[in-house]
């Protein structure tokens, strides 16, 4: 796999963690506003329908989140090298931020006192240079 083809994947694979997260987040909120429900008998028995279902679907959730992670560990072991040749400066260090540390483009941009517009950009001239 060329970098290039590691910078897209990994790429994917923090924009699909982000979305997965942002699941994990509705869904404990949902669970947690859930309580079992009573079956409407005086000595009503507890029906837990929609917390096991809550807890079975944060469960694969997290699951899943763990497996990107574990992917991208692959591919950061893979594109470590290649980032650390590049001398010192803005470039490696966010192509650091981003590739190694795993950090959005939002948080690299926040951190780095640059407009969010600005460090896409940078981020792909970075990348188009470490290719080439």
């Amino acid at each position: 796999m060329t970098i290039q083809q590691t910078f897209s994947e990994m790429r994917h694979l923090m924009a699909e963690r982000i979305r997965i997260q942002a699941d994990l987040a509705r869904a404990m909120d949902a669970a947690t506003r859930a309580s079992p429900v009573l079956d409407g008998m005086p000595r009503g028995k507890r029906r837990n329908g929609k917390v096991a279902l809550y807890g079975t679907y944060l469960a694969d959730l997290q699951a899943r989140i763990e497996k990107i992670n574990q992917k991208l560990e692959l591919f950061k072991d893979d594109i470590q090298s290649a980032i650390n040749a590049i001398p010192v400066g803005c470039e490696k260090q966010v192509l650091t931020l981003r590739y190694i540390e795993f950090l959005s483009i939002g948080q690299i941009a926040k951190q780095m006192n640059y407009e969010r517009s600005y460090m896409y950009r940078f981020i792909r001239g970075a990348e188009d240079r470490l290719v080439n």
